[in-house]
């Protein structure tokens, strides 16, 4: 499991065992969000967009979008 901390024009990616994080510079528009998810599946959706990708959410509980490209993806 990979939690994400969204906003403030950055994605904190952390282990939910304290092992480490990644910070990752991103144009967000939104209060800040805070989601777990699983870390292969996000990983699996991350190389089928291939570079850079449009991560959306409407609230912690909703579906994720991830589109690279016009192509959209649902994972």
């Amino acid at each position: 499991m990979i939690d994400l901390t969204i906003g403030y024009g950055k994605i904190v990616m952390a282990n939910p065992d304290d092992k480490g994080q990644a910070e990752l510079v991103a144009d967000t528009d939104s209060e800040v969000i805070k989601i777990r998810v699983d870390g292969s599946y996000l990983a699996q959706a991350l190389k089928a967009c291939g570079g850079m990708v449009d991560f959306k959410l409407t609230n912690p509980s909703s579906p994720m979008l991830l589109s690279a490209n016009a192509v959209i993806n649902w994972w």
